[in-house]
């Protein structure tokens, strides 16, 4: 206790050498009177609905479609979930230091031979081959844009 003795004698004194809140400028006192305090506005009646272009519907406002469920798409043997974010798991990927593009659709779950056959009708060129351990779909080139295209327009 002798080693922290002065520490605690300073203590005191460093508390009454502090300026009072008067003398620091930046610090006022304002009265708020009854008189100076506003109600707040009224909410509007009638609710705001967002305008939506003449041919599409209020699924996809803004480019952001909802994601769809497993149990809800009855057709397709294949799912592709959302990330926790909300988007698509399209990624693409450099290798051979940026000789080699290659497109990968992470976390497919499902028959991913009939996610392949799907992909290679819509991008012909792209020749997408699967890995199944990962459960990804691998496409040779950037088609990141067009299989984002393609998972959309299937409801993804």
């Amino acid at each position: 206790m002798q080693r922290f003795r002065p520490l605690l004698t300073a203590l005191p004194t460093l508390r009454t050498r502090a300026a009072p809140p008067s003398a620091l400028p930046f610090l006022r006192l304002s009265s708020s009177s009854p008189s100076s305090v506003s109600e707040p506005s009224p909410a509007p009646a009638a609710p705001i609905e967002p305008k939506v272009a003449p041919g599409s519907s209020t699924d996809s406002i803004g480019g952001f479609t909802k994601p769809k469920k497993e149990g809800e798409q009855p057709e397709l043997t294949y799912f592709v979930p959302r990330t926790s974010n909300g988007e698509l798991p399209v990624y693409t990927d450099y290798k051979q230091q940026g000789r080699r593009v290659l497109t990968v659709i992470r976390k497919t779950r499902g028959e991913l031979t009939h996610l392949q056959r799907h992909i290679a009708q819509y991008i012909p060129e792209s020749h997408p081959y699967i890995r199944p351990a990962a459960g990804a779909v691998v496409l040779r080139g950037n088609w990141a844009r067009e299989v984002k295209e393609f998972l959309w327009s299937k409801g993804f």
